[in-house]
């Protein structure tokens, strides 16, 4: 996993700021005093991508199960595998976790780095103790949105040259890179096993999947149906990298105290796409409880 200490050209109390600014957000309460989150999560890497063109098409992942078909099945449409196994990088994930989400990958193990914290406890979980998503136990039932997780695992960062390459690449991973099958919407399709089988989702497929796209495609949004737009936030700085993003509260987010604080320390605003079931799955997760 990448650990807050392995980005090692960021200043220490810089870290600092920054994480205590992040974490402000994951857990941001709004003024009657509900909790609010203004971002599910935030990831960290001790590289940038190779290509710093805005024409790249990202899709984060855990398991080397899942890597391993992706890499089979790109290859299998045309992308040589060397360059795309330079373009997988390494990262570090703090998030709001979904306790209807596994914990668990196909072969029964912890997902890679995962640790869980109950923010009504303070307590880390024991998840050697559940076999099951969180949500099946009476313990985590009321659960949502007040778990927080880590886990390491890794990104794609594929560059693309044209608009044709982009529509082909983004049907392709709308396709292989869910659990199920999904429509324009983001509302989950119904799929018999037989089409399952042959659509053959790569092993440890997210129920929801994680894909996004840089600034540059915006203008060509209508040409992707099953992605909306949204706002990347990132600091780069000596190849490290830590970025979220910013779906529909974009206007709260920089009402806020931690935007200018960020923005003071360097993060940079963009406009990116992301899959509608990530998106939906931002706004369960941000919406207010108490």
């Amino acid at each position: 996993m990448v650990e807050i200490g392995d980005l090692k050209r960021i200043p220490e109390d810089k870290k600092v700021e920054v994480i205590r600014n992040l974490d402000q957000l994951l857990t941001y309460r709004d003024s009657q005093g509900r909790l609010s989150p203004l971002i599910c999560g935030y990831n960290r890497y001790d590289t940038v991508p190779d290509s710093e063109s805005a024409m790249v098409f990202s899709n984060l992942h855990e398991t080397e199960d899942y890597k391993s078909d992706m890499l089979a099945d790109l290859g299998r449409i045309g992308y040589e595998s060397q360059d795309m196994e330079s373009s997988v990088r390494v990262r570090g994930t703090t998030y709001l976790h979904d306790p209807t989400f596994p914990t668990r990958d196909s072969t029964g193990k912890i997902f890679p780095g995962l640790r869980i914290r109950d923010l009504k406890t303070g307590k880390y979980i024991q998840l050697e103790r559940f076999s099951e998503p969180l949500i099946k136990y009476p313990e985590f039932e009321d659960s949502e949105g007040s778990l927080v997780a880590e886990n390491s695992g890794w990104e794609i960062d594929i560059p693309f040259r044209t608009k044709r390459e982009l529509i082909r690449l983004a049907k392709f991973f709308v396709r292989k890179s869910g659990k199920h099958i999904y429509d324009h919407s983001g509302i989950k399709s119904f799929e018999s096993g037989k089409q399952q089988h042959r659509r053959a989702p790569w092993r440890d497929a997210y129920d929801v999947p994680v894909v996004f796209i840089g600034d540059y495609i915006i203008k060509h949004k209508s040409d992707l149906p099953a992605f909306t737009r949204a706002s990347k936030v990132t600091l780069k700085e000596g190849g490290n990298e830590i970025s979220f993003v910013v779906y529909r509260r974009v206007g709260v987010f920089k009402s806020t105290q931690n935007f200018r604080d960020l923005k003071e320390l360097g993060f940079l605003e963009e406009g990116c796409l992301i899959n509608k079931v990530f998106a939906k799955y931002i706004l369960r997760m941000c919406k207010p409880r108490m």
